[in-house]
């Protein structure tokens, strides 16, 4: 995505960093992947990963710890496994207002912000352009 909406930004193209803003949600294969990282650095593994239902683009992604809850006072509990279920939703923050030459003008959370992608040092952060929260 990150590769997506840096591309929309040098483009010069209004329509494209709209559709860009637009299609939020979509990619299944960078979504999962990063869910799969993000488990795998915490102890767990994705069991399933896929594109939420629903009004909002996002993700749902289920996974279970790899360690068992361990022995405790409850008999049995060192063969059962952790499971969790999350729903991401990935919502635009940003309106596109228009383009003057390298300057892409966007309306944000209410908030004027010009954005120059060719000058010297700048750095895509996409939660600028989103924001990510939880649904269930």
């Amino acid at each position: 995505m990150h590769d997506d909406v840096l591309a929309a930004l040098t483009s010069g193209d209004e329509q494209a960093v709209k559709a860009v803003l637009e299609r939020s949600g979509t990619d299944v294969y960078d979504a999962c992947g990063q869910a799969y990282a993000y488990a795998s650095d915490n102890g767990a593994k994705v069991v399933d990963c896929g594109v939420a239902g629903g009004s909002a683009p996002g993700f749902t992604v289920k996974v279970t710890s790899l360690s068992s809850v361990g022995k405790s006072v409850v008999k049995g509990s060192e063969t059962v496994y952790s499971t969790a279920l999350a729903t991401a939703v990935i919502e635009p923050r940003c309106a596109v207002d228009g383009i003057e030459g390298a300057l892409v003008k966007l309306t944000c959370d209410h908030d004027d912000l010009t954005v120059d992608p060719t000058a010297g040092g700048f750095a895509l952060d996409l939660s600028t352009f989103y924001r990510i929260h939880l649904s269930k």
